[in-house]
């Protein structure tokens, strides 16, 4: 039986490699916007953080080419670009489908899904998020140290290290994985919410957005200091919240 339950993990960790697609496989019209302005970001984020280019490379390395990509299911093809399931995804070096097929096997209520047409509301979506790392932590060298996410706090996007939510991020030590939750505080639903990824290394806090990766060909985006979600076409974002995993041994 264990056996048999190591070999359909195998099978599942690999399956998403073998189906992977370019974006020259993927009919969206917003794939020539993104790839600009992911490379525009990128070059301005070395540009101004050249010293965090290895360890930025080493996160990369580690994620592997696959983040956030359109998949091939049998005869069907499928976009998965949903945000919570990427910054999932990410902080646990999974591809977003094998978060979305794990989380259905784990959290067997569709109400603790934090993802797709089962999961309405951005409330919902915390809860689902908050239950799943708390399983996943268990298994890993790391502590969530936020079991239920950190308080919504005030957020200019053009200069992110000047909010609480990024002071209390750096009170945590290097390596501490963060998915980070952000919003328009006024009017907090789904399309006016996104999900990036952050960690602290080399004491300082690096985020990446992997939702851009759609194909295998497309590289996250790098911030730093500034939010930029326009090619996105999401507003204007006020209030962020996270969830830490701290390294168990920092």
């Amino acid at each position: 039986m264990f056996k048999n339950r190591l070999l359909t993990l195998a099978t599942c960790t690999l399956a998403p490699a073998a189906f992977a697609i370019t974006s020259n496989d993927i009919d969206d019209d917003r794939i020539p916007t993104i790839k600009s302005a992911v490379e525009h970001q990128n070059g301005a984020f070395i540009s101004q953080n050249g010293h965090l280019e290895p360890a930025v490379s080493k996160i990369s390395g580690e994620v592997g080419e696959i983040i956030n990509v359109a998949l091939l299911t049998g005869n069907e093809s499928r976009l998965l670009s949903n945000c919570s399931l990427n910054a999932t995804g990410l902080v646990l070096r999974q591809t977003t489908a094998s978060v979305s097929e794990d989380a259905e096997a784990i959290m067997l209520n569709p109400e603790d899904h934090f993802w797709g047409p089962n999961a309405p509301t951005v409330e919902k979506q915390l809860v689902g998020i908050s239950n799943y790392l708390s399983v996943k932590a268990e298994d890993m060298p790391f502590e969530l140290a936020t079991p239920n996410g950190s308080s919504w706090r005030s957020l200019d996007q053009t200069k992110v290290k000047e909010s609480q939510s990024w002071s209390e991020m750096n009170e945590y030590p290097n390596g501490t994985r963060f998915v980070v939750a952000i919003g328009l505080e006024e009017d907090l639903i789904r399309d006016n919410s996104h999900y990036i990824y952050a960690e602290k290394v080399e004491d300082q806090l690096v985020f990446i957005d992997g939702q851009t990766n759609l194909a295998k060909d497309m590289a996250p985006t790098y911030l730093y200091d500034q939010f930029d979600f326009a090619h996105l076409k999401i507003p204007h974002v006020t209030t962020m919240m996270f969830w830490a995993l701290k390294p168990t041994q920092a």
